[in-house]
């Protein structure tokens, strides 16, 4: 296999809070080199999530990519963008006069030029001097950070240097020019109203810097708000579900499968996932009429298929109207009732016809 000449960045995608299936457009080796970013729109704050914990992963080893399937939909106050960082490691172990799978070669070949292509996107992300830049007197190392400075270059052109940011510099501008005030009125009057305005303009610029404290935790609350709303949808779908299925035992499960009524194991076909389990007493009756039923208990229901063990029927023939409710178990035979009186004795009949006589005479 090859490598093609790609850029191994797919997004960002902006969520919705409905669509969790992100597709990466570009070969990745090992699920574990995909890097998921999600960023805060409003502040730029990003996130890396986690593999299996956030997010899982297909078409790996695939030449045009696969999906990121994320756990929780990114809400639409967020981006999500897809990169790869192949670790920067070799494995691939090649024996002296040993035997050497092509496979694993150009596996170990594709892995560095992979390398190459990720660090290649990083460095297009960098802050770079123009290849036409004359840098034979500039000293392009960066100062060690210092909070509230920013970067910049020194007036000679042969270096960077921290200086201060915009806030800071007009404090420091305003207490100079109220210095130099300072040093233009001799008055104590003035001298204390101008202090005052310095520590005032100071005042200021940390209520600024705490609005903007404010305002970012504000952002993060209402994403909160948003994950939270996402999973009260969650729920209330379930819930949804669970009210359906029940629903269904009582109202009665439709199977159109055609059997004969009798005593015996029948598997009817219904709707999958209905609120009924294997041992409810359910009572199965045509459509065309209730003389015509079937009464047993749940031997299995899987998927479409409802087994029952008819023990009770009612009514005869072919029938595939069936309406599945269920029922209770079929009581115990009663005992048998006493022997009734006996009856009046009945008339009595008429009087058969007279025999005819038979003379027999002896002689002597």
């Amino acid at each position: 296999m090859t490598v093609d000449l790609e850029t191994a960045k797919s997004g960002p995608y902006t969520g919705d809070g409905a669509v969790t299936v992100f597709a990466y457009a570009f070969k990745a080796l090992n699920e574990a080199h995909l890097v998921v970013t999600q960023t805060v729109i409003a502040t730029g704050v990003e996130t890396v999530k986690t593999l299996t914990t956030h997010y899982t992963v297909s078409g790996v080893g695939v030449d045009g990519g696969g999906n990121v399937t994320m756990l929780v939909a990114p809400p639409s106050t967020a981006t999500l963008t897809i990169s790869r960082a192949v670790t920067k490691s070799q494995s691939t172990d090649l024996v002296n006069r040993g035997a050497v799978q092509p496979e694993s070669l150009e596996t170990a070949l594709d892995r560095g030029v992979q390398m190459t292509q990720d660090l290649e996107e990083v460095v297009d992300r960098s802050v770079r001097f123009a290849v036409s830049a004359d840098l034979s007197s500039f000293n392009p190392d960066v100062p060690e950070p210092v909070a509230s400075k920013a970067i910049s270059i020194n007036a000679a052109g042969t270096a960077f240097e921290l200086v201060d940011t915009p806030t800071v510099a007009a404090a420091a501008a305003a207490a100079s020019a109220a210095a130099a005030l300072v040093s233009e009125n001799a008055a104590a009057a003035d001298l204390v109203l101008t202090n005052a305005d310095v520590v005032l303009t100071n005042a200021d610029v940390v209520l600024t810097n705490a609005d903007v404290v404010l305002t970012n935790a504000d952002v993060v609350l209402t994403n909160a708000d948003v994950v939270l709303t996402n999973a009260d949808v969650v729920l209330t779908n379930a819930d949804v579900v669970t009210v359906a299925a029940t629903a269904a035992t009582m109202t009665g499960a439709a199977s159109s499968t055609s059997l004969l009524i009798e005593v015996a194991s029948k598997a009817f076909t219904v709707a999958s996932g209905l609120g009924f389990i294997a041992g409810d007493w359910v009572l199965a009756t045509s459509d065309a009429g209730i003389t015509n039923y079937m009464h047993g208990q749940i031997a299995s229901y899987t998927g479409t298929t409802m087994t029952v063990t008819v023990d009770n029927i009612g009514g005869s023939g072919t029938l595939a109207d069936w309406t599945i409710r269920r029922s209770g178990t079929q009581g115990t035979t009663g005992n048998t009732g006493s022997t009734g009186s006996t009856g009046p004795t009945g008339a009595t009949g008429p009087i058969g016809p007279v025999g005819v006589g038979l003379s027999l005479a002896l002689g002597g």
